[in-house]
């Protein structure tokens, strides 16, 4: 999470039922964190959460889709392990975001950095670095 400036709108795809990053990313970083997942039970699980935790004012989480939903305010995006159908998030972000957006995620089951990797995506996106897990 480095890198983020509080004057930087940052938007969480697929904060899930356990939004550690959507509620980290505003404490240490003073910024705004809105946090979508396309799950209904999740998200009003995840408002719910929000709300007991005093963080309405620096977190709101909305019902959406990372392939569809509105990314052009938002200077930093955050891509969940869990985001499943990525390719067809990463083509909505292509266009839509601002070109200084600045996407971060964790690498999973779909290996984002394998897919960046891809010709249809080489032209899109580049990546400015990369951080590995240690090896056990």
């Amino acid at each position: 999470m480095r890198n983020i400036i509080p004057s930087e709108k940052v938007l969480h795809l697929g904060c899930d039922t356990f939004p550690s990053a959507t509620t980290f990313i505003p404490k240490e970083k003073k910024t705004n964190v809105v946090g979508i997942d396309h799950n209904y039970f999740a998200m009003k699980l995840v408002q719910s959460y929000i709300k007991k935790k005093n963080l309405s004012d620096l977190i709101t989480i909305e019902y959406g889709n990372g392939s569809n939903y509105p990314v052009q305010d938002f200077g930093i995006i955050y891509i969940a392990i869990n985001v499943y159908l990525i390719e067809k998030v990463l083509f909505h972000l292509a266009p839509t975001m601002k070109p200084t957006a600045r996407i971060l995620y964790k690498g999973s089951f779909q290996d984002i950095n394998t897919l960046l990797k891809k010709k249809e995506f080489q032209s899109l996106f580049s990546v400015s670095y990369t951080l590995e897990y240690p090896k056990i």
